[in-house]
């Protein structure tokens, strides 16, 4: 992983096969959850303290967590919508209904 601090800008950047594709992988998911334990034996634990402390003064952090909230909340309205619909399908092939 890679951390870059440029003036106000900061720059993370994994080399797993996720982070190479330019997505936010759970090796950088972790660095902003304060869990070290993905990161480690090859973290060096004062790099990974000063690393983190730049990000939650930074607000990435916080964004983080609240980036989490909201896809867990949108994981649990998908999962209910295809049960809903799911049920409506069955529903409708149980009793013979029409799909027009």
């Amino acid at each position: 992983m890679q951390f870059n601090i440029d003036g106000d800008r900061i720059r993370l950047r994994c080399y797993c096969p996720a982070g190479t594709t330019q997505m936010l992988c759970k090796h950088v998911t972790s660095l902003l959850a304060g869990d070290r334990t993905i990161l480690f034996p090859t973290c060096d634990p004062a790099l990974f303290d000063e690393a983190l402390a730049v990000l939650t003064q930074s607000g990435a952090v916080e964004n983080c967590r609240q980036m989490t909230a909201r896809l867990a909340e949108l994981e649990r309205e998908f999962k209910k919508a295809k049960i809903e619909l799911k049920e409506k399908l069955c529903g409708t092939l149980r009793e013979g209904g029409s799909f027009i």
